[in-house]
């Protein structure tokens, strides 16, 4: 199953199902602190009962660039196929855009986690988020 689209980018976005086991993170993804055993738990008990609802998102190598976790708990759950989303022809600046923005954005890491990164030299570039982008972080963000 593959359909295409475009974001508000102008990018193209491909949703394709995927064995998880064939994903690997994208080396922008690593470099960002993991979720504690706590975080991790609940996100594999959450999968497990609701399924993969924010498919990861990939390059055209299948590296992943947000989802990380989702699929490497997919491959401990055992799931044959996952959801995932391609964007295809990003430069390497965007890919870490990608990467970092959307996880600085969205995700747990405090003040001192951000402050920490930002000494080891990472540029934190806040792009644009696109129209769906900004939908889920609404959803999971409602402050």
């Amino acid at each position: 199953m593959s359909s295409t689209t475009n974001d508000t980018a102008g990018r193209a976005r491909r949703t394709l199902s995927i064995d998880p086991a064939k994903l690997r993170p994208h080396p922008y993804a690593t470099e960002l602190p993991p979720l504690t055993d706590e975080e991790r738990a609940a996100l594999k008990a959450d999968i497990k009962a609701n399924g993969l609802l924010y498919p990861p998102v990939v390059d055209e190598d299948n590296q992943v660039l947000d989802g990380v976790h989702r699929a490497e708990l997919a491959v401990e759950l055992g799931l044959p196929k996952i959801n995932a989303t391609r964007l295809d022809g990003l430069t390497d600046d965007q890919k870490r855009e990608y990467a970092y923005g959307l996880n600085l954005r969205r995700r747990h890491l405090d003040k001192e986690a951000r402050k920490a990164l930002a000494q080891a030299g990472r540029r934190w570039p806040e792009p644009p988020p696109d129209r769906e982008d900004h939908r889920l972080r609404q959803e999971h963000d409602p402050a």
